[in-house]
């Protein structure tokens, strides 16, 4: 980023703590503030009365936020916070301003608005063909993608919410991973035992989903293909 783009958004910048559970904002509200999560994890949740399904979640990789550049004040999804932790927010009104001046940061929002978009479409798919275990397991390796160690809280609850199942759904799908190894978990608390042998057991819907990220934030833009 460039030095002076730099030192006017790190002015914006307000460092935080958000606690899971907090819900950040509802679908069709105005966004008083973009999100930029560094340790903690955020839970993208679907509009229109579902808004307790989870159409993707965002750690350190991204934010909450990314509609600010198409200058619309509205979201539309809401958020929920699923991990406590650090993050940082910005003024969504001063970022505007400062979008107009940085080409920077709107190729950057552009593109993981790109990526977004994709995903959760991603998501609409993986519903409706995969298996509550593989989406299960799909889940829990992206949350632990954003995760600082191999043990988080993740509530029946919010399991069941995350996946659009009854609560019995995720009991037989962790009941089934449990028993083959690759996780624990009791009480809301999640290990994550085996990460090869999770990954192997996720839907493919997970590593095309990451690889998405990484591609797209690394390829060049089409002005810098020409040359």
């Amino acid at each position: 980023m460039p030095d002076e783009e730099a030192r006017r958004l790190g002015a914006l910048i307000e460092p935080l703590v958000l606690r899971a559970g907090t819900q950040l904002c509802g679908d069709g509200s105005v966004f008083e503030y973009v999100h930029l999560p560094a340790g903690a994890v955020l839970g993208l949740l679907a509009p229109g009365g579902v808004s307790a399904v989870q159409v993707a979640l965002v750690g350190d990789e991204g934010m909450f936020g990314a509609p600010l550049f198409t200058d619309l004040p509205l979201a539309p999804l809401g958020a929920v916070v699923r991990q406590s932790g650090a993050s940082y927010r910005v003024s969504a009104r001063e970022l505007r301003r400062l979008l107009g001046d940085s080409s920077f940061l709107r190729r950057r929002f552009s593109r993981y608005l790109y990526v977004l978009m994709t995903q959760i479409a991603q998501v609409v798919a993986c519903t409706s063909v995969h298996s509550v275990e593989e989406r299960l397991a799909r889940w829990l390796l992206a949350t632990h993608d954003r995760c600082t160690g191999d043990i988080f809280r993740l509530k029946h609850q919010t399991l069941a919410d995350m996946l659009g199942v009854q609560r019995t759904g995720i009991s037989l799908a962790a009941a089934r991973l449990r028993d083959r190894g690759l996780i624990r978990y009791s009480r809301g608390v999640v290990q994550i035992v085996d990460r090869a042998g999770l990954e192997a057991r996720a839907c493919a819907c997970y590593r095309w989903s990451r690889e998405l990220h990484d591609r797209t934030l690394a390829m060049p833009s089409a002005t810098e293909a020409m040359f």
